[in-house]
């Protein structure tokens, strides 16, 4: 009963070898859930090694849309693109080692998946990502994790509005990856993440029309010296050793949502109700806060329009 009950109404199907001391069939699971009427819309994948990885039934991927990759080895996997030719979002995690050889390679055939929107890469492992990967015309959602620096090309992504970067290693050349991310045009929201550097990074213009921007870097105080010209930004959220928050966050006359996590004061200062939009304020670790919850109260009479309010005391 049950396997008639995925049979009409699969949308997704999970492949976990983590537990498995056999290696099943995948052709005849997968093909009895799957028809040319009823195709595999979503996969998700985790645990595989490579030669695993290379017996998947590709043929039964015609449909896919969405592809989501978690502690295998992908290398050679994308070899097989031509079997991937409607996917629409593919996400890659490696957090464990054990079944991944240590230098992934993301392969050049990656560039044939036309229809391809967004992508997410997040491993320590994956050391090229071929640059070929700026051909990807669809593609609106890029976020990479960076072990050594960005493809180049990556600004000739004609219709890229969500932009991500993690950096994975200290060695990353920072002079580089900048020079990249100043390159990439249109962009409407932008994430930056670096827990090894102390020098805040010197972004540039191309930055200014964000609706949304993420900066994540705990051993850095000061801010983005563009952050007071980002007008248009509509969500902002700061991860930082930021001391107190600048009374130039009044320009930031947009701002609907403000996330703060490791404010030292925890104070939100008064000026903020001069902000028209904001109507939402996360604060996280924000000792003052958790010591005080009296504290909260004031914070909800000194800004009563506002329509969240959070307060998370740990990381």
């Amino acid at each position: 009963m049950m396997h008639q009950f995925l049979k009409n109404s699969l949308v997704e199907y999970f492949v976990n070898l983590n537990s498995c001391k056999h290696d099943p069939d995948f052709s005849k699971l997968i093909s009895e859930l799957v028809s040319r009427e009823n195709p595999l819309k979503k996969l998700g994948i985790q645990g595989l090694t490579k030669n695993l990885m290379q017996k998947l039934p590709f043929d039964y991927f015609f449909g896919l849309k969405s592809l989501r990759i978690l502690d295998s080895d992908i290398n050679g996997f994308f070899c097989n693109s031509k079997y991937f030719q409607n996917i629409e979002e593919i996400e890659i995690q490696q957090m464990s080692d054990e079944k991944i050889e240590i230098n992934q390679v993301i392969d050049e055939e990656f560039k044939d998946l036309r229809k391809l929107k967004k992508l997410n890469i997040f491993s320590g492992n994956v050391k090229k990502i071929p640059n070929s990967i700026s051909s990807l015309n669809d593609l609106t959602t890029l976020g990479l994790s960076i072990t050594e620096n960005l493809p180049i090309n990556l600004h000739y992504l004609p219709n890229l509005k969500e932009f991500g970067v993690s950096v994975l290693y200290e060695n990353v050349v920072r002079e580089d990856l900048l020079e990249k991310i100043s390159k990439v045009k249109n962009l409407e929201s932008f994430g930056y993440n670096d827990p090894f550097s102390n020098v805040c990074p010197d972004f540039k213009e191309n930055l200014l029309g964000l609706e949304s921007f993420t900066f994540d870097m705990l051993n850095v105080k000061e801010l983005p010296s563009i952050l007071p010209k980002m007008v248009n930004l509509k969500y902002l959220h700061l991860s930082n050793d930021l001391q107190s928050i600048p009374e130039w966050f009044i320009n930031l006359r947009n701002l609907e949502y403000l996330t703060i996590e490791g404010l030292v004061d925890g104070k939100l200062p008064l000026f903020l109700k001069e902000l028209p939009r904001l109507h939402t304020i996360n604060l996280i670790a924000c000792l003052d806060i958790l010591m005080y919850e009296e504290r909260i109260n004031e914070i909800k009479n000194d800004f009563p329009d506002l329509k969240i309010l959070g307060v998370n005391a740990d990381y």
